[in-house]
């Protein structure tokens, strides 16, 4: 009996000192989110997270966009929503890393990378914003269009430090086993 209770205390200990651990983290993080300046007031804004991946009438995207767009619609319709929009972006998740290649310009290290993310079209009036230059995306912008994105201001800083970003045109490469798209920008978001 005198192991098995020494044995219970060092388990009690142990994990006592990792639920305090855990705590100390995630005071951690709370006080880094704080300190975000945010270009909207997020007592404004709800978020969900929805998975389609589990669901296999929706593991065809064509299915899961039209599923998206028809939740958009009817998250639209209800009273006192000022906007609903769908996203990639995970909070405390890293996007889809992928690189750019501009047409004319020898790809070296300030060229080398990025972030994406796919939204629908209504992301910005979710947040009270609105495009800084050129327009939002629409439903219009689809497979069977000119391949279009919004880039954001960072983006431009970036990349498009002496140029006009409207209508430049660039490749994105999603990685070996997916092809490139070719991407032209139609706006400028904050």
């Amino acid at each position: 009996s005198g192991r098995l209770s020494r044995g219970l205390l060092t388990l009690q200990v142990g994990g006592s000192a990792l639920l305090l651990w855990i705590g100390v983290v995630a005071l951690g993080e709370l006080s880094i989110v704080k300190q975000l300046k945010m270009s909207f007031d997020p007592a404004t804004v709800t978020t969900a997270e929805l998975r389609l991946r589990k669901d296999p009438a929706l593991k065809d995207p064509v299915a899961a966009v039209r599923f998206c767009e028809a939740l958009e619609d009817r998250l639209n319709t209800i009273p006192g929503i000022r906007g609903a929009a769908i996203t990639s972006a995970e909070y405390g998740v890293m996007p889809t890393g992928a690189r750019f290649e501009f047409e004319g310009r020898e790809t070296q290290g300030e060229n080398q990378g990025g972030q994406i993310e796919f939204v629908s079209p209504r992301l910005l009036d979710v947040f009270g914003l609105e495009p800084l230059s050129g327009r939002m995306l629409r439903r219009g912008d689809n497979e069977d269009s000119l391949k279009v994105c919004v880039v954001n201001e960072d983006f431009v800083r970036k990349y498009f430090a002496n140029a006009e970003p409207l209508g430049a045109q660039f490749t994105l490469q999603r990685g070996r086993d997916r092809e490139p798209l070719e991407l032209t920008v139609v706006g400028v978001i904050p």
